[in-house]
């Protein structure tokens, strides 16, 4: 779905497709778990060591993990690991939660689009039973097109068999 296509613009979905569609929205979700404690206790730690502050006691750093992991425990681990990556390539000192946390919400606000968009999408295929698709030209027009044209027969024939007679 493009960004600037409505979902009422859309047409409902057929039932294979729909499955898929709930697949996507599954997996969409799943992508969105939050990080693990452990998870972010150890991306921090990896961080740590690029920007080494010798001023912390054992008691305030592991105060502190503790901190940043309570603060980040709803950002998905992918999300924090590129948000951590951001930050060590771009900041000079330690990263503050704010800090990550700005770094990661790009990708948690289009996950988060992305999935509403999905959701809505299945919503309205719910309410709304699949339509056929719209004809562009009908049999007439087509007709009335090829004989203007002055297409033969030959080639009329060809044309219905590659496209098909009731295709367009």
């Amino acid at each position: 779905m493009d960004s600037d296509t409505r979902v009422s613009d859309l047409p409902s979905l057929s039932g294979s497709t729909r499955s898929d569609l709930d697949t996507a929205i599954a997996s969409f979700e799943a992508a969105n778990v939050p990080a693990e404690p452990d998870e972010i206790s150890r991306m921090i730690g990896k961080i740590a060591i690029l920007f080494p502050n010798g001023k912390l006691s054992d008691a305030e750093a592991k105060a502190q993990n503790q901190l940043y992991v309570e603060l980040l425990n709803d950002i998905p681990a992918d999300v924090l690991g590129g948000a951590f990556r951001k930050c060590a390539q771009t900041l000079k000192f330690f990263p503050t939660v704010a800090e990550i946390r700005a770094a990661a919400m790009p990708e948690m606000a289009m996950r988060s689009w992305r999935l509403m968009r999905m959701k809505a999408l299945a919503l309205k295929s719910d309410r709304e039973p699949p339509q056929p698709p719209k004809q562009i030209v009908t049999q007439a027009e087509r007709q009335s097109a090829l004989d203007e044209a002055e297409v033969s027969a030959e080639m009329r024939g060809l044309l219905d068999r590659v496209i098909g007679s009731e295709s367009v």
